[in-house]
């Protein structure tokens, strides 16, 4: 019995949550095939991304909203996140029926908090 564990997030990309489902033996993940789809989708999105980005110019980059304070209207549309976002979605129903997820919140079998962390407070600094 394999038992991966983690208490970030656990992905910098899509290949390595591919990774731990591979690790777990989990079928979906066997599919080679499928992984090279995965990565055809999503180096094909990046590609389309940097060519809109360099056809954009200054007045499109994305980086130009951090100094104008707002999105920028100019800028290409992003392709690589849709695609990302619909692969983490299918390999999270994936690993759905074996994964077990703890919160803050999470009890043990009698009603009792089972991580004992503090409660999360945001603070804002003006």
């Amino acid at each position: 019995s394999t038992v991966i564990m983690t208490a970030t997030p656990i992905t910098t990309k899509p290949a390595d949550l591919w990774n731990m489902g591979l690790l777990l033996g989990l079928p979906q993940f066997k599919d080679t095939a499928q992984l090279k789809t995965m990565n055809r989708e999503l180096s094909a999105a990046q590609r389309r991304d940097r060519k809109a980005q360099r056809e954009a110019g200054v007045e499109g980059s994305i980086l130009r909203a951090v100094f104008v304070g707002n999105q920028n209207p100019e800028a290409a549309q992003e392709e690589y996140l849709p695609v990302m976002k619909t692969w983490m979605g299918r390999m999270r129903e994936w690993f759905a029926p074996v994964v077990i997820l703890r919160t803050v919140d999470s009890t043990d079998n009698m009603g009792n908090k089972i991580l004992g962390l503090p409660p999360y407070h945001d603070h804002s600094l003006k």
